[in-house]
């Protein structure tokens, strides 16, 4: 499995509680406080290794104690500025994964070939808090191409988090609040008692809290001043949960899809409303906006102007939006299928763009018209199919742009991907 391993310092105070310890570590000062910590929760730690990152101080080491029962590969994180012990991880067999854990990932698709699950598992306990986290690596091999994930369950089984060809050598600090987050934990307490709290980012003008409420996986958007902008539910494939007006309307109008995704936005200002996404034969998804009693709505709501400076994307990916797409405001930011997914609007067109663990962009999707597709992709429509429809899907990649239309020869209907300069790049019958 992953290890984080560190530059051992020439001394390590962490097992000799001396004032005169107090130093500059590795990248940063660790006070002899942490240190005392250390030896109070994890005595007779071996081969211990210090770092910093932010506003914690960390070790690796080797422990024999109660928390793990045999001798194992630790990491802990403790908050520089009051020493207090916040987190660690260390390393469980697959096979030792509770049971709820193994039955939620057997029935994920990523528990079927071609994936492959590592023979180690990551497990992260916050300290003071109700929450276990199962961190299981899985990888692939399709068409000449390597992916990784990293899936974070619950100890209850819940997939909290999916994380597509992230760092190969994480070391969790993410998973800590950059700042102090009393008020967020107090909010979250107050509204949704109970509730455990997986993360808090806090980003420019707002605060995003992913928590787990009666089993189901939540994500709150919060103002800076802790103003409730939304909370959105994660159903995943739970059809059980849309009104009937909506099952209709997707097994009517998409009898070839199947529902891949669920969403419920409850909202403070914008109304609440089922986001679902469908994907069809062929790996072509679409999304669809439903009312709360299950009627159409044309687009999904921006969340950008209920934030001062609207919503952050992060410095890395903020710098990708810049470049690309260059006066684009962002509507929302979410996860989708193990990506970061950056709603924009831009030059008046919304835009989905996603990037991967290591904040990487790795494509954009919008929907089109066959009008304003380049001539090179029409004059390969008109010259091989007999009609086509007038919508259109344009997906641009680091590797080239293609785009996505329906389109009718000899009576089948066809959905063909053609590149940006009117060669095809697949065609599926329906």
């Amino acid at each position: 499995m992953k290890q984080i391993k560190f530059i051992t310092t020439a001394l390590i105070c962490g097992t000799i509680a001396l004032s005169s310890c107090d130093k500059q570590n590795g990248d940063g000062y660790i006070d002899n406080a942490v240190y005392e910590a250390f030896d109070r929760e994890f005595p007779g730690a071996k081969d211990v290794s210090w770092r910093t990152n932010g506003n914690y101080a960390i070790a690796s080491f080797e422990w024999n104690g109660s928390r793990a029962g045999n001798d194992t590969d630790f990491t802990a994180w403790f908050e520089k500025s009051t020493a207090a012990f916040k987190m660690h991880e260390y390393d469980i067999p697959f096979s030792s994964l509770p049971q709820a854990v193994t039955t939620a990932f057997n029935e994920s698709d990523y528990s079927k070939l071609p994936w492959r699950h590592d023979d180690e598992v990551d497990v992260i306990k916050k300290n003071g808090e109700n929450l276990v986290l199962y961190v299981i690596e899985v990888e692939k091999e399709e068409n000449n191409k390597e992916t990784e994930a990293d899936l974070y369950y619950s100890e209850d089984g819940v997939l909290v988090k999916e994380v597509l060809d992230a760092n190969q050598n994480p070391d969790y600090t993410d998973l800590l609040p950059t700042q102090p987050a009393n008020d967020a934990y107090s909010w979250i307490e107050s509204k949704y008692p109970g509730a455990r709290i997986v993360d808090v980012e806090f980003e420019d003008g707002g605060v995003e809290v992913e928590f787990i409420f009666q089993n189901i996986k939540h994500d709150a958007l919060l103002t800076a001043g802790y103003e409730w902008i939304y909370t959105k539910k994660d159903y995943n494939r739970n059809s059980s949960v849309l009104p009937e007006a909506a099952i209709s309307h997707i097994t009517t109008t998409y009898p070839n899809y199947y529902i891949d995704d669920i969403e419920y936005y409850e909202t403070n200002s914008k109304g609440n409303f089922y986001s679902v996404e469908i994907e069809g034969r062929n790996d072509n998804d679409i999304k669809l906006y439903f009312d709360e009693n299950g009627n159409v709505m044309n687009s999904k709501p921006n969340f950008g102007d209920d934030i001062n400076g609207g919503i952050s994307a992060g410095t890395a990916i903020q710098a990708v939006l810049n470049e690309r797409y260059p006066g684009a405001v962002i509507k929302d930011k979410g996860h989708d299928d193990g990506l970061t997914e950056i709603e924009i609007i831009h030059d008046g067109i919304e835009k989905d763009v996603y990037f991967n663990g290591k904040d990487e962009w790795v494509r954009t999707e919008y929907e089109t018209t066959y009008n304003n597709l380049p001539e090179a992709v029409k004059n390969y429509i008109s010259a091989n199919y007999t009609s086509h429809e007038n919508e259109a899907d344009a997906v641009e990649t680091p590797a080239g742009d293609w785009f996505e239309i329906e389109a009718r020869k000899g009576g089948a209907e066809y959905d063909v991907l053609i590149n940006k300069d009117g060669t095809l790049k697949a065609e599926y019958k329906d």
